[in-house]
């Protein structure tokens, strides 16, 4: 008799590869509701509305809006007599930027020009 071993038997098992998912699009959470506050009562009534006049509004951001089509227009065209006049590249870019951060929040452009100055 020989005494070689006969060889394993291998057998191949699939691989399976997982399918690629997409990209998870954000759930908004809802803030949970503020609970009302307890009625006041007769001592603590002025308190409560001393500090409900005191406590400052939240700002919820900046209220810029896209700037419409007859602001881009005199923007431009107040941008091109700068220019023609001797102004750097980089300074009529700040300019510009001023400029339009301002008129978003809803100034003309006289007012924005003033409150650079």
């Amino acid at each position: 008799m020989s005494d070689v071993e006969p060889e394993p038997v291998v057998t191949e098992e699939p691989v399976v590869v997982p399918k690629k998912k997409g990209r998870k699009k954000a759930v908004k959470v809802a803030e949970p509701a503020q609970e009302p506050a307890p009625a006041p009562t007769k001592k603590g009534r002025k308190k409560a509305a001393a500090a409900k006049a005191a406590a400052p509004e939240p700002i919820k951001g900046d209220k810029s809006t896209k700037m419409t089509d007859s602001q881009k227009t005199s923007l431009k065209n107040h941008m091109m007599e700068k220019t023609s006049g001797g102004m750097t590249i980089s300074e009529a870019r700040s300019t510009r930027m001023k400029l339009m951060s301002r008129m978003r929040k809803g100034m003309t452009l006289e007012d924005a020009l003033k409150d650079i100055a």
